[in-house]
């Protein structure tokens, strides 16, 4: 409920209240993060029920999740701060794949975090019959395909599979 209260803030009048770049860093590092980081609950999801977590998290259903909520606060920063939620977001995805690689087979879920943000901040027009039909320019989205997404689309299919999913 608190994210999508400021989401809503993010899209009123008041959105000048998010215009600091410390303000968005902070809300990247102690909201957006930690919302969009997988949990125990999550994994267990996958587990027990793979079409069940990509209904729930990925397919964009109707209930309303952690993750989701934290995506659309994302969107709404970026309706008013593009550039510096750009700039601030990437510099934080970066440190999230720095930290999946200092030890890939522990800090996995640091990888599967950036790429729902990276997501998040690349995607400015999707729908259910189409896909995404306009992207965030400033987002590197096909090089970031090709050094973190294609990588572990071609590797084993059986190691860490919730990254493939997501």
């Amino acid at each position: 409920a608190a994210i999508r209260f400021l989401t809503t803030v993010t899209r009123s009048v008041r959105h000048d209240l998010f215009r600091e770049p410390e303000v968005l860093s902070n809300i990247c590092e102690k909201i957006v993060i930690p919302n969009i980081q997988l949990r125990k609950s999550d994994i267990y999801l996958f587990e027990d029920d793979p079409l069940g977590y990509i209904r729930k998290d990925i397919e964009g259903s109707d209930v309303e999740t952690r993750r989701k909520a934290a995506y659309e606060l994302v969107k709404g920063l970026r309706r008013h701060y593009e550039a510096e939620v750009t700039k601030i977001f990437s510099m934080h995805i970066t440190n999230l794949l720095q930290q999946y690689s200092s030890n890939p087979s522990k800090l996995w879920k640091a990888k599967d975090a950036a790429i729902y943000l990276l997501i998040a901040l690349a995607v400015m027009t999707k729908s259910e019959a189409k896909g995404v039909s306009k992207t965030n320019e400033a987002v590197p989205v096909i090089d970031f395909f090709k050094s973190a997404i294609l990588p572990e689309l071609q590797s084993d299919p059986n190691d860490i599979p919730i990254i493939k999913c997501d």
